[in-house]
C-alpha cells in the first residue's frame, strides 16, 4: 500500500514505507561499504533489509557473490525485487529468517557437500 522508490548513488531502491525502515542518514556509510569491496569478492550481509549494504556491494564494489540475510518478509519481498530492478539477482543468494540459523544450516549443508561451499565462505561481512 505504501510503495515508494528511492535512488542514492546510481541504485533504485524500492519498499513499503508503511512495512519496512529506510534511512537516508546513513546514506554515505552505504557508498563507503561499496567501495571497500574489491572486485570478485564473496560477502555476507547478515542484516541485509531492503539491500542498504548488498546493492552496493554488488552494483559499485562488483562483488562476485552476496549473501543477504533477512527474516522481515516485507523487507525480503522489497530486497527481492530491488535485486531485480539493479539487474544483480544473479549475484546474490537471499536466506529468509534469523541468520543465527540460516547460517548455520547454511555451513551444514556446505560440510555435507549440499550445497556450494563458495556461498559459505566470506572475504567481507557487513553487520548492516
Amino acid at each position: 500500500p505504501g510503495w515508494i522508490s528511492v535512488t542514492e548513488h546510481k541504485i533504485s531502491q524500492s519498499f513499503d514505507l508503511t512495512r519496512v525502515m529506510f534511512s537516508r542518514g546513513n546514506v554515505t556509510e552505504k557508498k563507503r561499504f561499496g567501495s571497500l569491496v574489491q572486485q570478485g569478492e564473496y560477502v555476507l550481509d547478515m542484516y541485509a533489509g531492503i539491500g542498504y549494504y548488498t546493492l552496493p556491494a554488488l552494483v559499485h564494489g562488483n562483488a562476485k557473490h552476496v549473501t543477504a540475510c533477512e527474516w522481515n518478509p516485507h523487507a525480503l519481498n522489497a530486497l527481492r525485487f530491488n535485486l531485480k530492478m539493479n539487474r544483480v539477482a544473479d549475484r546474490c543468494v537471499v536466506l529468509e529468517g534469523d541468520c543465527r540459523v540460516t547460517l548455520k544450516e547454511l555451513v551444514e549443508k556446505c560440510d555435507k557437500g549440499t550445497a556450494a561451499c563458495h556461498i559459505a565462505s566470506f572475504d567481507r561481512i557487513s553487520l548492516g
